[in-house]
């Protein structure tokens, strides 16, 4: 069996940047404590930055991998977040 190379793009990395990438939003959103706001978006930006170095780590993914699911991840979390706040605009007009 011939291994012709690992897959393009990694889905961990994709997954990551898009899912934290939203909950930073919603922190950096909803959070007034600046002190707790800026610890937690610290935290979960280093947890995507991780996430994307362990798969380079483990051999399962060249970093060109990584990349590519970081880059396709942005347009997902543009339109993640868009579509957030198009919903919660169209509720705080009907109330």
């Amino acid at each position: 069996m011939t291994k012709y190379g690992y897959s393009l793009p990694s889905g961990h990395s994709m997954v990551s940047l898009a899912f934290y990438g939203l909950i930073i939003y919603f922190i950096y959103k909803n959070i007034e404590n600046k002190h707790i706001k800026w610890t937690l978006i610290t935290i979960l930006s280093l947890l995507i930055v991780f996430i994307g170095i362990s798969r380079i780590y483990l051999g399962v993914h060249y970093t060109s991998d990584v990349l590519a699911g970081f880059l396709l991840a942005i347009p997902y979390l543009i339109i993640y977040i868009s579509t957030f706040n198009k919903i919660i605009m169209e509720r705080d007009k009907s109330v």
